[in-house]
């Protein structure tokens, strides 16, 4: 796995997290967003590289934007649905 990767993942994360942090105008999130985008960014892209085409970097960034925002969206229901009950 090339360092180049990773970081290229972690700033898709960061991006679709500050994205959504934006858009939600959501200030109760903190860095919880930005961090959590860049974990499904890093899930996302390790994914396409081992189980996708381990030459394809845009393959790689895409699933590292889709794996960043199906983290992102799985966060906030959690958290709609714990603020509900309460």
């Amino acid at each position: 796995m090339e360092a180049l990767n990773i970081l290229i993942w972690v700033v898709v994360g960061l991006a679709a997290g500050f994205f959504l942090r934006m858009v939600l105008k959501d200030e109760r999130g903190g860095w919880t967003p930005l961090i959590v985008g860049v974990v499904g960014g890093v899930i996302g892209g390790w994914l396409a590289l081992t189980y996708g085409r381990r030459e394809s970097l845009p393959a790689s960034i895409v699933a590292a934007l889709a794996g960043a925002g199906v983290l992102l969206l799985a966060w906030k229901l959690y958290a709609i649905r714990s603020q509900a009950a309460r």
